[in-house]
């Protein structure tokens, strides 16, 4: 739907009733009809932060544990780099912690979309209505949209006007993966840069956040915010990597006690209305079986959930 412009009693009301508040889809984190870039170097993981992000969103689960979702999206994937059974690999892998919730999720491979062609911008947009209107667009990664360097204007030029014809046909928020440039030296020193960015300043601008992702060593990341147009966003979160589940964690969930963990799962279950497993409580939250049992009487002297058990079978708590 395109903007139609405002004039006379249509701009007065707009000036004194519009609100100017941007829905959260997750508080602190991400925001509707945004458009919001996550650069780093190669390898260092953006496809598993963007990957994760889609899950959590689409089943409304906390997002890297501590990032409540109030409800869950449709959020539609454009995977522009690598191939689908590697994609469906980390799913599988990722959803022993993130449930998948597929009516909420579309996968696009993209196959040699170029937005140069203006043929690309229709194929695509009629791919994603046909699914839904989605809340959020994920585009991994930035560079393969189109032909030729970001550094031009051309190029970047065309990246711009599609991002923006896709947030003005479907009113979605935007979530892109870029990479950084490459490092530079002076005096054959490492020149340490705040923000490594890499293209045209006319594609800089167009988007309203930003994060920079490093390494903080083995298994750890750090995300810095660099650009928060609306000043809604973190400044910084540090992430641990979980190699046998393919997903991060925020490091104060990660170190946080066992009671906080459970508690705070608890708490997603009642905000969703939904009843959850000893055995799921226990995959989230990495508590033991054993530790979760010693835990359930301190917890149900809390009357914060009912304790359904049926014998031979997995105790239900449901959050009261």
């Amino acid at each position: 739907m395109l903007f139609l412009p405002r004039t006379g009693d249509t701009l007065a009301q707009d000036v004194a009733n519009l609100s100017l508040d941007l829905p959260a889809l997750i508080p602190d984190f991400l925001y509707s009809q945004t458009s919001t870039m996550l650069a780093a170097d190669p390898g260092i993981g953006k496809s598993i932060i963007s990957m994760q992000l889609a899950l959590s969103l689409a089943s409304g689960s906390p997002l890297f544990g501590t990032f409540a979702i109030p409800v869950p999206q449709k959020v539609y994937y454009l995977q522009l780099e690598g191939s689908y059974p590697h994609a469906i690999e980390r799913l599988r892998r990722m959803q022993s912690v993130v449930p998948l919730s597929a009516e909420h999720l579309c996968w696009d491979m993209g196959e040699g979309f170029n937005v140069l062609r203006e043929a690309d911008w229709l194929r695509v947009e009629a791919r994603i209505t046909r699914f839904g209107t989605p809340a959020l667009l994920i585009i991994d990664p930035l560079y393969m949209l189109v032909a030729g360097g970001l550094s031009e204007d051309r190029p970047a030029s065309a990246v711009v006007r599609f991002l923006t014809a896709m947030m003005q046909t479907f009113h979605c928020a935007q979530w892109v993966n870029h990479h950084t440039h490459r490092t530079r030296y002076h005096n054959g020193r490492i020149v340490e840069e705040v923000d490594p960015f890499y293209g045209s300043q006319w594609l800089k601008a167009h988007f309203d956040a930003s994060w920079l992702m490093t390494r903080m060593g083995k298994s750890r990341v750090r995300l810095d915010c660099k650009k928060d147009r609306n000043g809604v966003l973190t400044k910084s979160l540090e992430l641990i990597y979980h190699q046998e589940t393919m997903t991060c964690e925020n490091i104060k969930f990660a170190e946080a006690p066992a009671m906080a963990k459970v508690l705070a799962v608890i708490a997603d279950c009642k905000g969703r209305n939904i009843t959850i497993s000893s055995q799921e409580i226990c995959m989230k939250t990495g508590v033991s079986h054993s530790h979760l049992y010693r835990l359930q009487n301190e917890i149900g002297k809390m009357n914060l959930v009912k304790l359904h058990k049926f014998p031979g079978k997995d105790t239900l708590w449901e959050a009261v």
